[in-house]
């Protein structure tokens, strides 16, 4: 299908898509709202949201990258940079996005944008995960690009191993074929897909945005069951332990501890 073609075809919603309209979007004041969804995909939660509430006036979903575009009654997407919004000033009552921020590369420019059409008042509602100093923060669960790797067991692997070594521990350690390493380290540490931004930064980017910040949550992981997963690593000398050592010893312990932020932004 061309990726001009448009579509009124958009796929199941997926779980943690679900709890996001749940938790977030349902509790709001949404009646005759015109929203904009930053990083829609496919169409998921506009089609759903518009389905949900029908008093909505309009949803418009932009992606940066080249995806089909959809639409359906009182939702469509279109192709767009959210640093560079082609939309008028305060022309929007609800800003959203999941999971999306973490691919943003330049955010404060974006969340300029995102403040310049929200009208007074709006709001910009925000979850995403896993940043980049969280112990899965490498995305590799989702650029796979062999079957029999759907994850990198090693928590924090992106950041205890230099890019250096990461691949030589992926073939050891998680039997990667050498190409595979290569390729994972390659779009781990150097592709534009990641902003490769930390808890520490992307909290001081939001409250130096021109937003009034309401909520900034951050999500903790259980720290004694990833630790339990290292220690393997280490008794099998597949990870050393000035490795580890080093990375608990030059990062502060909330980058460790958080995976995933939930934000609430106010123009």
């Amino acid at each position: 299908m061309s990726a001009t073609l448009k579509t009124t075809v958009v796929p199941q919603l997926r779980d943690y898509q679900a709890r996001f309209i749940k938790e977030e979007l349902l509790p709001l004041e949404l009646d005759h709202a015109r929203i904009l969804e930053v990083g829609a995909a496919r169409g998921e939660i506009c089609q759903e949201l518009a389905n949900r509430v029908p008093s909505i006036r309009e949803i418009i979903g932009i992606n940066v990258e080249d995806r089909p575009l959809s639409e359906g009654d009182r939702w469509r997407l279109v192709r767009m940079d959210a640093c560079e919004l082609n939309f008028p000033a305060a022309s929007f009552d609800v800003v959203y996005s999941l999971a999306s921020f973490e691919h943003i590369n330049d955010l404060p420019r974006a969340l300029s944008e995102m403040h310049r059409v929200l009208r007074p008042g709006g709001l910009l509602v925000s979850v995403w995960s896993p940043i980049w100093s969280g112990f899965n923060g490498h995305h590799y669960g989702t650029t796979v690009s062999h079957q029999s790797h759907t994850d990198i067991e090693l928590p924090w692997a992106h950041l205890i191993l230099s890019p250096q070594r990461l691949p030589d521990y992926l073939v050891a350690g998680e039997n990667f074929s050498q190409e595979e390493a290569h390729q994972a380290a390659e779009r781990i540490h150097q592709s534009a897909w990641l902003n490769r931004l930390t808890f520490t930064q992307y909290e001081r980017i939001l409250f130096e945005s021109a937003f009034t910040p309401t909520r900034v949550d951050s999500v903790e992981v259980d720290f004694a069951q990833l630790l339990g997963r290292i220690q393997p690593k280490v008794e099998g000398g597949l990870v050393q332990p000035r490795e580890l050592l080093s990375f608990f010893a030059r990062t502060p312990a909330a980058e460790v501890l958080v995976y995933k932020l939930k934000t609430t932004l106010r123009r």
